[in-house]
């Protein structure tokens, strides 16, 4: 989906991050980290897309421009933790950006979610061919 350099670049390039591959595991997956960060793709299946998006303990703000409809959720009680949901055709997907492991607070947000949202335009693109 994305190059080591893509990914490193959106991460804000202090630690290259490197494919581990996608998962055999359902629903599928591919991840790149780094022992400080990672940055995670997942298909998501209807249930989970439906459930995760109307969760009241998460803000939803929609995002345009990524595929058919995309929403960056972040904890409702201090905008950690964004995670970007968007819609390619019948199939939905989600990005998590997380730049410090360690980190536990959302100070790292507004970079998790702009990396999120720069790969997320990337990925739509090519997942509608």
């Amino acid at each position: 989906m994305w190059t080591d350099e893509q990914v490193s670049a959106a991460m804000g390039g202090g630690s290259r991050l490197l494919a581990e591959g996608p998962s055999t595991e359902r629903p599928w997956s591919c991840t790149w980290g780094s022992r400080r960060s990672y940055l995670s793709l997942r298909l998501v299946d209807d249930a989970a897309f439906a459930r995760t998006t109307a969760d009241p303990a998460f803000t939803s703000v929609a995002v345009p421009g990524i595929g058919d409809g995309a929403v960056l959720l972040t904890r409702a009680g201090d905008g950690g933790d964004p995670e970007l949901f968007f819609t390619v055709g019948a199939s939905h997907y989600a990005i998590e950006a997380v730049a410090d492991r360690a980190g536990t607070g959302a100070a790292d947000a507004p970079a998790e979610a702009a990396a999120e949202q720069s790969l997320g335009r990337l990925a739509a693109g090519r997942l509608r061919g």
